[in-house]
């Protein structure tokens, strides 16, 4: 559908404009060269700054006019302009006559020695095309003595940028239509260079959006990304005002109206995420400074003319405040240039001299406009000068960081493989270590589950029969002995915590007193400055007799047969030097069951916030170990398991009859 709007509506496309130009290639008088056409450049209109209806007239002392040159304020919201011509001898007789207005804003109305001959747009609205260029239609009939007075009445949109450079004309009907197309195709084929480096822009722009959506941690490809993919489309509705691409103003200043803070924010974002801060103070501030001048923009859109008037001279305080605020933004792109060139990686060196190129292009293209002193350029020049600078400047840009991030991300790719493998290995080593930390016992059945929210978790559990020997673990179904049960969770997750875990298994194995006090007391002393973080556990020794010691650092307490046992709190280990663990003791009767569980169990969490929760687990903690565990993890279904889940059984099964 919006293919075909755009083919319906072209006017002046290269296809259309080719044959005119050729034409007159080999037709000189009928076109620009011919001494029929007159041009009417914009510097030599004379100007009126308010709405005057009087300025209409042929002549009206009421309208006073400033002399040709006077530049054309576009904060002014009604503006007329005027020029008088005195037509030559062959376009004196009667004959259809043609001006061609272009190079202006989407919403005027001319009119010709008084009368009006059409416009574009419409003034209650405050819209029209983005392309406005029209050629009118009038007869020679309505000139006196050959003298004509053109007058034209403009709303200048707040946020619109028309094309400049190209000068309204007067001449036959005819060659003036003809000349339309010329003049296009002449801007376009002088131009072309520009808008297709902008073009290579926008389409580079969705590459880094896919390198940040297969990598969601890498936000510098994201903040690239809208970077370069605003500052092309602030370019796209420049060109829907060189060319009708059925985009209408009030869509083309909407877009520039975004675009244009968007661009910035992401200019100051980037080189944050790329070095992995924070963005600091200073620039927040400039960051928020860019979402007044976006909120403003947005709202002077829609307003009717005269409030317009009263709200520009704000507006225009926070446009000159963006403007400085756009040359110091360049100091955080300068922050990255120190590790780039540090770097021994091609790519981060190809990055720091495309960031050091950007910033000197940004720099001197907005030294144009706010620089005082002979510097700073004004009109047209400085315009067309920037843009040359910023189009050829964010193509280079553009490809180098294509090849340098593409770079990046295959060493980011590589690197997170690589991580994954070791993950992989540790998940496998850990399993091991667990599986070799149960045993079995005689007098009780003891069941386990273990499911960690990662590739490898902080939970741990370790049983061991009393008097076992770890050169003889095959002799541990012989033993008539008690039972030690220490259950854990290391503060913290992934590989860290993992690899606590080890040396905790390792400290215990080395434990040769299994009252559960000395235990924790034991691994406390392991532990005690050599974590940056602290591990809660639960120790108890069962007797053959069913006696149950228990002591408790910081860990949810079990349950016995479906009822929490309501253990004496202590400190996690880790957490100071010199610290006791009381013991308490129970029993446990003949087909009981004591369940022990980690944190995660409890703090099971749906999308909505809702955890799973201390009534929940007491009401199934008679299950077995598996389903248990299995609950926990259904009950977060569609939402990532947020932390690891530990479930230990023991039961004292009824003597064989």
């Amino acid at each position: 559908m919006w293919s075909k709007l755009m083919l319906g509506r072209i006017r002046t496309g290269y296809t259309l404009a080719l044959a005119p130009a050729l034409f007159c290639c080999f037709a000189t008088p009928i076109c620009a060269q011919s001494s029929s056409v007159i041009r009417l450049p914009w510097t030599e209109w004379k100007t009126h700054l308010t709405d005057d209806p009087r300025c209409a007239a042929v002549s009206d002392p009421a309208c006073v006019w400033q002399g040709p040159g006077v530049p054309v304020d576009r904060y002014k919201v009604d503006i007329w302009q005027r020029i008088d011509v005195d037509l030559p001898a062959q376009l004196r007789t009667p004959q259809q006559l043609g001006l061609l207005i272009q190079s202006i804003y989407p919403v005027y109305e001319v009119f010709v020695n008084g009368n009006f001959i059409g416009g574009s747009g419409s003034f209650k609205t405050r819209r029209g095309p983005n392309d406005p260029r029209s050629v009118l239609a009038f007869s020679s009939t309505l000139a006196q003595g050959g003298h004509l007075a053109i007058s034209i009445h403009t709303l200048h949109l707040y946020a619109g940028y028309p094309i400049g450079g190209l000068a309204p004309a007067l001449g036959p009907l005819e060659q003036i239509r003809n000349l339309e197309n010329l003049d296009i195709f002449s801007s376009l084929s002088d131009t072309s260079h520009l808008y297709l480096s902008v073009l290579i822009v926008l389409l580079a722009s969705p590459i880094f959006l896919v390198f940040y959506f297969m990598d969601r941690k890498a936000h510098e490809y994201l903040w690239l990304a809208t970077m370069l993919g605003a500052f092309a489309l602030t370019r796209l509705s420049m060109f829907s005002g060189l060319v009708d691409i059925g985009l209408g103003s009030w869509m083309a200043n909407l877009l520039f109206a975004i675009c244009i803070p968007l661009y910035r924010f992401a200019f100051i974002e980037f080189p944050f995420a790329l070095m992995g801060r924070r963005v600091t103070l200073p620039f927040r501030i400039l960051e928020a400074l860019l979402v007044a001048m976006l909120i403003q923009l947005l709202v002077l859109l829609p307003l009717p003319m005269h409030m317009l008037r009263t709200v520009t001279a704000a507006s225009n305080f926070v446009r000159t405040l963006n403007n400085y605020g756009t040359i110091t933004s360049n100091v955080a792109w300068l922050m990255v240039l120190p590790a780039c060139f540090r770097s021994r990686r091609p790519e981060m060196k190809l990055i720091g001299a495309s960031v050091a190129f950007m910033v000197f292009t940004d720099i001197a293209s907005h030294a144009l406009f706010v620089l005082p002193g002979p510097i700073a350029w004004s009109g047209l020049t400085s315009y067309i000068v920037a843009e040359i600078f910023r189009s050829y400047a964010f193509l280079a840009f553009t490809v180098a960081m294509l090849f340098a991030m593409a770079a990046r991300f295959r060493r980011m790719e590589l690197r997170n493989q690589a991580v994954e493998q070791e993950l992989a290995a540790a998940a496998a080593v850990q399993s091991l270590l667990l599986s070799s930390a149960s045993a079995v016992h005689s007098a009780f059945a003891v069941e386990t589950a273990y499911l960690p929210a990662g590739e490898v978790g902080g939970d741990f559990f370790y049983i061991v029969p009393d008097e076992s020997s770890d050169a003889n673990p095959g002799a541990r179904d012989e033993k008539e002995g008690g039972l030690l049960v220490v259950v854990g969770d290391v503060s913290g997750k992934g590989l860290k915590a993992a690899m606590t875990v080890s040396a905790i298994i390792g400290a215990l194995r080395g434990c040769t007193d299994h009252r559960p006090a000395t235990v924790l007391k034991y691994l406390n002393r392991v532990l005690f400055g050599q974590i940056s973080g602290f591990v809660t556990c639960c120790a108890a020794h069962l007797s053959p007799d069913g006696t149950v010691a228990i002591a408790n650092a910081g860990h949810p307490a079990p349950y016995l047969n479906g009822v929490e046992i309501e253990t004496v709190p202590g400190l996690p280990l880790g957490v100071e030097a010199q610290t006791a663990w009381p013991e308490q003791t129970l029993k446990l009767a003949r087909d009981e069951r004591l369940t022990f569980v980690s944190d995660g169990v409890v703090e099971a969490g749906k999308a909505d916030g809702e955890l799973f929760g201390f009534e929940r687990t007491q009401a199934i903690s008679t299950q077995s170990a598996e389903s248990i565990a299995a609950t926990a993890k259904s009950f977060c279904a569609g939402v990532a398991q947020a932390d690891d889940i530990t479930v230990l059984g023991i039961t004292r099964p009824l003597p064989a009859v």
